[in-house]
């Protein structure tokens, strides 16, 4: 296993969250588009019918503190 966590259900994948774990969550919301196409750079997302998109993160640290700070 990488140090990826996946998008999608992998059965065989059974690593849980843990205390000190940081992650970024990256959603992208678009006006149309149900899918993006990627870039010939390939770091860059297209949305096929030229529609707005914005793109958010939102960074999550796992801790034993149980209220957030």
């Amino acid at each position: 296993m990488t140090n990826s966590i996946l998008n999608y259900y992998d059965p065989r994948d059974s690593r849980l969250l843990t205390n000190g774990l940081v992650v970024a969550v990256e959603t992208f919301s678009s006006d149309g588009a149900e899918y993006v196409e990627e870039s010939a750079d390939g770091w860059g997302l297209l949305l096929p019918d030229h529609q707005y998109a914005a793109q958010f993160e939102h960074t999550i640290v796992f801790t034993k503190i149980s209220r957030p700070f």
